[in-house]
């Protein structure tokens, strides 16, 4: 494993350059070509910050690219750790989530422990994030749980939560089949990822499942949005851990 940059911090050729474009549109959506194209043109610190950030636009954005990828939650291992180049299936799932930026996707990774789908997340977040997108979340599905459980005895209830998850442009749930499987539960994923579908938001699910088991476990409303939006995409390459 190598270490996982975030946005580039290495200088700009042109001091002051502006190279992003807004990624919210007149109407309030997210705007795919303006996240995609930040993406290929993602900030880069000017020559004249030398080793801290200046206030020109171009250091101001990969500050707040950098805060914001720092602040989606991810766990820190992951956050700091990528594949070596050799492992071009890894680059071509991440490479196909990239592509889908900004469309209000909803694709499952799927896959055995230890193939690096969390990174993949994480490499997500982190090209959202210097494509402008700086409201990216991740999440355990327990830990989302564990935050309607809380918040319905405090008495602000399941919409609350629901309502929180709902402003991030990017969500990311990660072991979404480790859970009670009641139906509270199943009710609440699929109001959430309701909510986000008719939103237009980008959301990731993670799981150590197969595809037909997966299917099985979030039900046939999301598998149905699942298959409308983005699909499944497979990790089944050798596992990372021991190499």
């Amino acid at each position: 494993m190598t270490e996982q940059s975030q946005v580039s911090n290495s200088p700009s050729e042109t001091p002051g350059k502006v190279s992003f474009l807004a990624v919210v549109n007149r109407a309030g959506q997210l705007d795919r070509d303006a996240i995609q194209d930040n993406m290929r043109n993602p900030p880069r610190r000017c020559q004249n910050s030398k080793a801290n950030y200046c206030a020109c636009d171009e250091c101001s954005r990969v500050a707040d690219a950098n805060r914001a990828y720092k602040d989606a939650g991810l766990p820190v291992r992951q956050r700091m750790n990528v594949p070596g180049e050799d492992h071009a299936e890894w680059y071509a799932a991440l490479e196909k989530c990239k592509d889908k930026l900004g469309d209000g996707f909803i694709i499952a990774l799927l896959g055995n422990r230890g193939t690096g789908k969390t990174q993949i997340a994480a490499g997500l977040i982190r090209a959202a994030c210097a494509g402008g997108i700086y409201s990216c979340r991740y999440t355990l599905a327990f830990d989302f749980f564990l935050e309607l459980r809380h918040h319905m005895k405090d008495g602000k209830g399941e919409d609350h939560v629901i309502r929180e998850y709902t402003k991030s442009a990017l969500l990311v749930i990660d072991e979404a089949d480790v859970r009670g499987h009641s139906e509270w539960e199943d009710r609440n994923l699929t109001h959430l990822i309701d909510k986000r579908y008719g939103a237009m938001l980008d959301t990731l699910l993670i799981s150590n499942s197969l595809p037909d088991r997966f299917v099985e476990l979030i039900g046939p409303s999301v598998s149905d949005r699942l298959r409308e939006c983005g699909g499944v995409i497979e990790c089944n390459w050798k596992s990372f851990r021991g190499n």
